[in-house]
């Protein structure tokens, strides 16, 4: 029966990944009870380490067991980078007990093999007193390759997704998907007669900085100023790359005043910023131009609300660089 409730998620949609793990772990343990459940996919230099908690545990016993994945893939000479995140879900059901009332916990290995290369592994942390027997531990083993196939499903999906819509260098959105949310935020402001911004920034004089320290601190630049805007804007914003050393920020519900008040901010934070070391001071100003709806001359999208942000940028830059310009 359990196979079969399996068999059939397959054909489920892929999309939500949480959903997927919450669905798949949830069949699980109707076999084989858990704690803590650890999800690791590996592809090639990416690895995505999920903990799903079934039952309460302490803070120190999910520690623990991120301590034991983290031993167990060194064995396999698998390093988590120290950028790696490891996704929690459940940790509401972390809480706070003493060491002496902490239970010893029975780890469950499963290694998910691809000829001799691991592939994936799934960890099931139980309490030490529950014991599992060899008929058991076989049928359970199939299940569970099975279910990494799911898992594993879902999360290649959302990753080959977010390629997609990313630029890989900075991680923010790309430049086609930049236009797409546009276009929807658009044609909602004029649905409903609300305010919309547009940014496009320029890093000034940024063909020399390449020239003279190198296009890997181009890059690293780029990186860093992506970093900038990102903690500058809200949540219900949209930050890409438009192309090269440009970048458009996508304010929705935002009136002009407050966009030149945040283009001020985040213009006055590249001018400070150090994007060198303590040993090379590397100093970039940007230009902004901006646009916004509703305005007499912006009736539509392309030529208008893109053009005129496009324009007042090039006249920031014609009246001497870092500076925000509005038509």
């Amino acid at each position: 029966t359990v196979l079969n409730e399996m068999s059939s998620l397959i054909e489920k949609g892929i999309e939500d990944f949480k959903g997927i793990v919450d669905i798949v772990m949830g069949t699980l343990v109707k076999i084989v009870d858990y704690n803590v459940a650890v999800i690791v996919v590996l592809e090639e230099h990416d690895i995505e380490c999920v903990f799903k908690i079934n039952n309460s545990v302490s803070e120190q016993y999910l520690n623990d067991v991120q301590e034991h994945t983290k031993n167990y893939l060194k064995e396999n000479n698998i390093c988590l980078p120290s950028s790696n995140k490891m996704t929690v879900f459940g940790i509401d059901k972390t809480e706070q007990t003493s060491v002496t009332n902490e239970q010893k916990i029975a780890y469950f290995d499963v290694p998910i093999r691809f000829v001799d290369k691991l592939g994936g592994l799934i960890i099931l942390a139980r309490s030490a007193s529950e014991r599992i027997d060899s008929k058991e531990e076989d049928f359970f083993k199939i299940v569970v390759k099975q279910a990494f196939i799911i898992m594993e499903n879902s999360w290649l999906y959302n990753k080959v997704k977010k390629l997609a819509i990313t630029d890989s260098l900075t991680g923010i959105y790309n430049h086609g998907f930049l236009y797409e949310c546009l276009c929807k935020e658009y044609a909602r402001a004029e649905r409903y007669k609300l305010p919309l911004s547009f940014l496009m920034l320029d890093i000034d004089y940024f063909k020399k900085v390449n020239d003279t320290y190198g296009h890997p601190q181009g890059d690293a630049v780029l990186c860093k100023i992506s970093h900038i805007l990102r903690n500058n804007i809200r949540v219900c914003d949209t930050l890409g790359r438009y192309g090269g050393e440009e970048f458009s920020i996508i304010l929705p519900e935002s009136k002009l005043e407050d966009s030149v008040n945040l283009a001020e901010r985040i213009r006055k934070e590249v001018e400070q910023y150090n994007f060198g070391d303590v040993n090379k001071v590397i100093k970039c100003t940007i230009s902004i131009g901006i646009s916004s709806y509703p305005d007499p001359d912006v009736r539509n999208l392309e030529e208008d609300l893109i053009n005129k942000a496009d324009k007042a940028l090039y006249n920031a830059k014609a009246e001497g660089r870092n500076r925000v310009c509005i038509l």
